[in-house]
C-alpha cells in the first residue's frame, strides 16, 4: 500500500525486514501469476486452428494413444525414482549432481535429453558407475525413446488431411468485390491433376441418397418385384424347420424392428421442428445414441456376470455331482467284491458237502473207477441226481449272491434232517451209520 514503506522505515530494524520479506513473497507470486497468463495467451490462439486436418489428426493421435502414454508415463516414473536413489545414495556424498533427491532427480532425467555425465560418476564410485550407467542409459536414452515414439507412431492417423484452399477461403470476404474471379473452383498444387482423382468420404446427401436406394430395393422386394435381389430370396420356412425357438427368435426380430422404425420415425418429427439439423443432430440424436450406448452396456455387463455366475454354480454342481458319483461307484465296486467273496465262499462249501456226501455213499473204489472213467457200480440215477444237486447249488448261490436275500441254510443241517434224502441207498447207508 502508499505510504507503508515511510512507516516501515521509520520502524524498527524488525519491522523492515519483515516487509521486505512480504514484498519478495509478491513479487514471485505475481511472476507466477503473468507467467501462467503468457502461457494462456499463447495457447488461445490454438483455437482458432484446431479446424484444420493436420491439427485434428495430431489431436485425435494423441486422444487415441492417451492411455498407453499414460501408463509409459507411471513405468517411466517407477524407473527415474528407482534409479534416482540409486545414484543418491551411490554418487552423492562425492558427486555434486547427486548431492540431494531432487538434484539427483534431474539428473537422471537429462539422460532421456542426452546430457551424459561418466567421468563425473567415475570419479565418484568407479565400480558403481560402470554397474549404473550403461545400464540405464540403454533403458532410458534407447528403449523409453523407442517405445514412446512407437506408441505415437501406432495410433497415427495416416489419412492424408485435404489441402488448404485459399479461394474458398477467401470467398466470404473478397467475392463482392471481386466478382470476376470464380471463387468456386481452385487448384490443388499438391496432387497430380493429371491423375485419377481420390473418393473422400461420403457426404451427408450421398449417404441419405444410398439409404433411399436400399429402402426402395426393400419395398420392391416386399412387392414382389422379379427385378429385386429380395424378391428372389426364399422365405425362411422353405430353408428350414420353424419350431417354437425359431417362432420366438422371428418374434423378437419383428418387434426390434418395430421399435427401431417407430424410434426413427418420432425423430423424424422432431427434426422437422428445429430449424438447424446441425445443433438437431449434436442435442438430440447424438445424446438419444451416447444414452442407448450406455443401457446396452450396463445390459452386456449384468448379463455377462450372469452368465459367468451360471458358468461357476454349474461347474461347482458337476463337480459335486462328479464326486457323488465316484464316492457310489466305489461303494458299490467294495459291495460287489463283499458278494464275489461271499459267492466263492459258499461254493466252496456246497463242492465240500458235495465231496462229503459221495465218501459217505459210494466206496472209494467206486469212486475211483467214476473219475477214471471206468464202468462202476455207481448207477445212472445216482449221476443224474449228483448233477442236478451241483446245479441247484450252483442256483441257490447265484439267487443269494444277487438279491442278497436270507442266510443259506448250513448244508451240514441236511445230514440232520428226518427224512434225509429219497434215494434208499443213502437211507440204508444213514441208518447203519446211526446204529
Amino acid at each position: 500500500k502508499e505510504g507503508d514503506l515511510q512507516q516501515k522505515l521509520q520502524g524498527d530494524y524488525r519491522g523492515i525486514v519483515d516487509f521486505t520479506s512480504e514484498l519478495i513473497t509478491t513479487e514471485k507470486d505475481y511472476n507466477r501469476i503473468s507467467a501462467a497468463n503468457l502461457l494462456l495467451l499463447f495457447v488461445r490462439p490454438l483455437r482458432f486452428i484446431r479446424e484444420d486436418p493436420r491439427m485434428q489428426r495430431l489431436n485425435q493421435t494423441l486422444h487415441d494413444a492417451k492411455q498407453d502414454i499414460f501408463w509409459f508415463i507411471v513405468v517411466l516414473g517407477i524407473v527415474l525414482f528407482a534409479c534416482t536413489l540409486l545414484a543418491n545414495v551411490s554418487f552423492g556424498p562425492f558427486f555434486l549432481p547427486c548431492i540431494d533427491i531432487a538434484a539427483s532427480f534431474l539428473f537422471c532425467f537429462s539422460f532421456i535429453l542426452g546430457e551424459f555425465d561418466f567421468w563425473g560418476l567415475y570419479g565418484a564410485n568407479p565400480v558403481m558407475a560402470v554397474i549404473f550407467f550403461f545400464p540405464y542409459l540403454i533403458l532410458v536414452y534407447c528403449v523409453f525413446t523407442n517405445i514412446f515414439f512407437a506408441i505415437l507412431d501406432r495410433f497415427f492417423v495416416s489419412a492424408d488431411p485435404p489441402p488448404m484452399k485459399l479461394k474458398r477461403k477467401l470467398k466470404p470476404l473478397l467475392s463482392k468485390i471481386c466478382r470476376c474471379i470464380d471463387w468456386d473452383d481452385d487448384f490443388v498444387m499438391e496432387e497430380d491433376p493429371k491423375g485419377a482423382k481420390k473418393e473422400g468420404p461420403q457426404s451427408r446427401a450421398d449417404r441419405v441418397a444410398v439409404t433411399a436406394k436400399i429402402i426402395h430395393d426393400i419395398r420392391k422386394g416386399i412387392d414382389g418385384d422379379s427385378g429385386s435381389r429380395l424378391a428372389q430370396s426364399k422365405p425362411l420356412s422353405e430353408v428350414c424347420d420353424m419350431d417354437e425357438k425359431l417362432l420366438n427368435v422371428v418374434k423378437w426380430s419383428k418387434e426390434e424392428a418395430s421399435s427401431i422404425v417407430s424410434e426413427f420415425q418420432s425423430l423424424l418429427v422432431k427434426k422437422q421442428r428445429h430449424k438447424n439439423e446441425d445443433v438437431f443432430l449434436k442435442q438430440v440424436v447424438m445424446k438419444k445414441v451416447d444414452d442407448d450406448e450406455t443401457n446396452t452396456r450396463k445390459e452386456m455387463e449384468e448379463a455377462h456376470r450372469q452368465m459367468r455366475y451360471a458358468a461357476e454354480v454349474h461347474e461347482v454342481m458337476a463337480l459335486r455331482d462328479q464326486q457323488t458319483l465316484a464316492k457310489y461307484i466305489w461303494l458299490l465296486e467294495q459291495k460287489i467284491q463283499k458278494k464275489m467273496t461271499d459267492k466263492h465262499a459258499l461254493m466252496m462249501e456246497v463242492q465240500h458237502l458235495q465231496d462229503e456226501m459221495d465218501r459217505m455213499r459210494f466206496t472209494k473204489e467206486d469212486l475211483r473207477n467214476h473219475a477214471n472213467g471206468v464202468g462202476s457200480d455207481i448207477p445212472q440215477e445216482e449221476i443224474e441226481g449228483s448233477a442236478s444237486e451241483d446245479e441247484h447249488a450252483e442256483t441257490m448261490s447265484e439267487a443269494v449272491t444277487t438279491h442278497a436275500g436270507p442266510k443259506p441254510i448250513d448244508p451240514n443241517s441236511a445230514m440232520d434232517s428226518a427224512g434225509g434224502r429219497s434215494d434208499p441207498a443213502t437211507a440204508d447207508m444213514l441208518k447203519a451209520l446211526h446204529g
